[in-house]
């Protein structure tokens, strides 16, 4: 036994006072290691959930759908698509999973997969007639897009009016009139994607109403069915 672990008994001889300790020091070495060992596997799953948490896009904030106004002529179909934005910031088609819905289904009804179908027949008298596309997820409502209904394709579009001069803050009603194939004219104001060329000049709703911002002149136009008509707004 070693010197340091002897002591000198009354009579002079050594006596042992540590035998034990080696097992004591594999006990703690035992321990030691099953604790590091037990760390090591808790850091390690916090790193994968953080990972997995990481990657996750999170829960939808908004809906897009495309394309936002379209004219079809009865029994005709249009196939929707949507777009979702994450809490995250990234984005997602979700076009098969949202729930599709139509203001009108006497007009048009659409499917799961985003596909609408137009009536086959318009009301008597009616030749052209809107419904509203909306989806939705939970409590998440997208944006509207206009779907029309018609009996004849657009053959032309005049904006009135063609042009119009005003001042900065004041704002100006454009008009916008199809004329059909068959000869019918029709006001789509309410329906026609409505454009400004230069924003900075004047903007305009999507109900022709055009609001002058800054001195100089912009384009105002209307587009629906492939075709399209402008006016001018000059800002004095």
């Amino acid at each position: 036994m070693p010197e340091s672990l002897l002591q000198e008994r009354p009579g002079g001889k050594a006596k042992g006072v540590a035998g034990s300790m080696p097992e004591k020091k594999i006990t703690i070495e035992r321990a030691t290691a099953s604790f590091i060992a037990r760390f090591g596997a808790g850091v390690l799953v916090a790193l994968l959930l953080s990972s997995c948490g990481s990657s996750s896009p999170g829960n939808i904030v908004s809906i897009t759908i495309s394309p936002q106004s379209f004219y079809v002529l009865t029994s005709g179909t249009v196939a929707f698509t949507a777009q979702a934005t994450y809490g995250n910031n990234s984005t997602g088609d979700v076009t098969t999973t949202v729930t599709w819905a139509s203001s009108d289904t006497s007009l048009a009804t659409i499917n799961t997969s985003g596909t609408a179908t137009a009536a086959s027949t318009l009301p008597s008298g009616t030749k052209l007639a809107t419904t509203t596309i909306t989806a939705k997820s939970g409590s998440v409502i997208s944006n509207s897009a206009a779907l029309t209904v018609a009996t004849a394709n657009i053959q032309s579009i005049a904006v009135t009016p063609g042009s119009q001069t005003t001042s900065s803050g004041s704002q100006v009603q454009f008009i916008a009139t199809a004329t059909l194939t068959d000869g019918t004219g029709v006001n789509i104001t309410n329906i026609a994607t409505w454009t400004s060329s230069k924003t900075a000049v004047a903007t305009v709703n999507s109900s022709g109403l055009a609001t002058a911002v800054a001195t100089g002149t912009a384009t105002i136009q209307a587009s629906l069915d492939n075709q399209q008509s402008s006016g001018t707004l000059t800002v004095q």
